[in-house]
């Protein structure tokens, strides 16, 4: 029987302030309720989510969905069913129009953020499959990386100079089991506190792109995965 796993917690939040918000014009909903479904959305839908994000990347025309879209989905979604409510009183926003909002805001506002800031903020990242590939240390300071994934992928290597919403110029399209060489230039690999400039590594999904930006501790750089286009 499979476990709690990453993201649960928020899951979770999510899913009790949900139900809050749905229930508080009808008198509420009793604390113990409130854990038991809080604790039922941390174990479900983070597994739920993993099962569909698959299935729904296979399908070309539909967007990528990302966690950082569900986390601002899910505060646009407290604001909507509870802004306006009073309890005891007829709901006046419908839940499914409040979702609809939230989940109209979870596209727009990370895309708005992108236009105004010139680069990709979190919330608009994909997943990197950086356990595709293993580096080896080749001739001349270079680096071999080989895909280990069925998938095809691409492999980044980032210089200094190199910073998000540029993707790394050494960007290499990989078959399953295909070998490229990468040049470091004489850089060392991106470290804090020893060298935090130094180049990055990261290996995306086709068709987003490898690129860097600051840690967010802010101090290094961190390989990032970018929209395709």
């Amino acid at each position: 029987m499979p476990g709690f796993i990453d993201g649960s917690w928020f899951f979770g939040i999510t899913g009790a302030v949900i139900a809050f918000a749905a229930t508080r014009s009808r008198g509420g909903i009793r604390f113990w309720q409130l854990v038991l479904v809080g604790l039922a959305s941390a174990y479900v839908l983070p597994h739920v989510f993993a099962w569909i994000q698959p299935r729904w990347r296979a399908v070309p025309w539909l967007p990528d969905i990302t966690g950082g879209m569900v986390f601002i989905g899910g505060w646009f979604a407290l604001f909507a069913l509870t802004m306006f409510e009073q309890k005891g009183q007829p709901r006046r926003v419908p839940i499914w129009a409040g979702l609809l909002f939230a989940t109209c805001m979870a596209f727009i506002v990370p895309a708005v953020v992108n236009q105004l800031t010139g680069a990709y903020q979190r919330a608009s990242l994909r997943d990197d499959v950086n356990a595709c590939v293993r580096y080896a240390p080749g001739e001349d300071g270079v680096l071999e990386a080989t895909n280990l994934c069925d998938q095809e992928i691409v492999v980044g290597l980032c210089l200094p100079n190199e910073h998000n919403p540029e993707p790394c110029a050494q960007s290499v399209a990989l078959a399953p089991d295909e070998t490229t060489l990468l040049d470091p230039a004489g850089t060392g690999l991106s470290s804090v506190p020893g060298n935090p400039n130094g180049y990055t590594l990261v290996a995306c999904r086709q068709p987003n792109r490898p690129s860097r930006m600051t840690r967010v501790t802010g101090r290094g750089f961190e390989g990032v995965c970018l929209p395709g286009r």
